[in-house]
């Protein structure tokens, strides 16, 4: 009898670590990915984001030149904030426009915004503990998702990422940024390169 409870629980564990991780070759995959964005020197990508914060939500359409520690996003969209140019360099941002404010808001004491969204991103794409890996088919891209958690040391929000890589080029397709369970970040990418 304890033979046979010893073997079910080893099947129940391997099934369960199959379902979180993802098959062996998805979870290569994923690092050789990684391995891509440590290698390239910047990120290049145009992207339609929405910033959803409950009682507020926010359409953008946005462009990113950089890495996970600088680079700079312009507004393409809306029409009455287009122009506008964010300057960022770790924690500094410099807001670049004609009087006119990024505002968002807060949902976390740490502040997620659409500034913050593309170095949080990527930085998790180079960083972050992948804590699952599979495989999804999303519009016409066959894609590689990672779930990459980017829960900071002495948090109590929980901060997470999933996103869909295609699995052809290794770039992004879409990528989520939730905070304790909600989606506050949701990014569609039109174009993307690695430099």
């Amino acid at each position: 009898m304890k033979r046979a409870l010893l073997i079910a629980l080893t099947i129940l564990l391997g099934f369960l670590t199959g379902c979180v991780s993802g098959g062996s070759g998805d979870r290569e995959k994923l690092l050789k990915i990684r391995e891509k964005y440590l290698a390239a020197k910047e990120f290049v990508a145009t992207a339609q984001m929405v910033a959803d914060y409950g009682d507020r939500v926010y359409n953008y359409k946005l462009t990113y030149v950089g890495d996970g520690a600088k680079g700079e996003m312009s507004v393409l969209e809306p029409q009455n904030i287009k122009g506008l140019r964010a300057l960022i360099d770790g924690s500094d941002v410099i807001l670049k426009y004609d009087g006119a404010l990024l505002e968002t808001g807060v949902f976390s004491k740490n502040g997620i915004s659409p500034i913050e969204a593309f170095p949080l991103m990527i930085n998790a794409w180079e960083n972050g503990f992948i804590t699952a890996g599979y495989r999804e088919r999303l519009n016409e891209y066959d894609c590689l998702v990672a779930e990459i958690d980017m829960t900071r040391a002495g948090e109590t929000d929980a901060l997470l990422q999933r996103v869909w890589f295609a699995s052809d080029t290794g770039l992004p397709v879409k990528a989520e940024i939730r905070v304790n369970g909600f989606t506050v970040i949701n990014c569609d990418f039109e174009d993307a390169q690695l430099r």
